[in-house]
């Protein structure tokens, strides 16, 4: 993850002049609902608040990539077990590190000015999880997971993004014997684009 950190920190300090290259901050939210294939039960989860940066490069008028790296505090609901519905804890609180590399496609093939759609893929590093009673849960949830991305955004006031982006667990999340999860959720993002700052 620290490589990729500097990958993406080289890439602005190098294309900075570049037209095609835009660079900022986002904002929002992100919220699923956990099913699990195995004795254990969960429910919903979500982080009021995602905080980082982007970058989007212009490939040509409709198509770009771009990529989000995002630092959340997720909140789990209660995990039970069955038969029995026997309490394992009553909720956990997550802190993450996610990178989301994501493919751009601009409807009206004037990039960065209108509608588009995105998908990609996501990764995310569990750096922390405790239960609400402060047990280290490190064990209960694998240390890296991934997922596949795919929605839509606008872009608006020149330098303003929002997008909303439906996310699927690739892989699973937990580490317990047994049981395998699949979540479905959907990302809130506001982006605003800084590179008019610097140039």
């Amino acid at each position: 993850m620290k490589k990729i950190i500097i990958g993406l920190f080289f890439l602005v300090s190098y294309s900075g002049l570049s037209q095609n290259l835009r660079y900022g901050a986002v904002v929002g939210a992100n919220f699923y609902d956990i099913e699990i294939d195995g004795p254990l039960i969960a429910g919903t989860a979500g982080s009021p608040f995602n905080i980082g940066g982007f970058v989007d490069y212009k490939l040509d008028k409709s198509f770009g990539i771009k990529v989000h790296l995002i630092y959340n505090t997720t909140f789990e609901g209660e995990y039970n077990t069955t038969p029995g519905l026997i309490t394992v804890f009553e909720s956990a609180e997550l802190k993450t590190l996610q990178l989301h590399a994501l493919a751009k496609y601009d409807v009206r093939g004037d990039y960065n000015k209108g509608f588009y759609f995105v998908g990609g893929f996501r990764m995310t590093n569990v750096l922390d999880a405790e239960s609400n009673e402060n047990e280290d849960l490190s064990d209960f949830y694998n240390k890296v997971n991934f997922g596949g991305q795919l929605g839509f955004g606008t872009t608006f006031l020149k330098n303003f993004s929002f997008e909303l982006v439906g996310d699927y667990s690739l892989s699973n999340t937990l580490a317990v014997d047994n049981n395998k999860s699949k979540n479905f959720g959907c990302y809130g993002n506001l982006l605003f684009n800084i590179e008019p700052l610097f140039n």
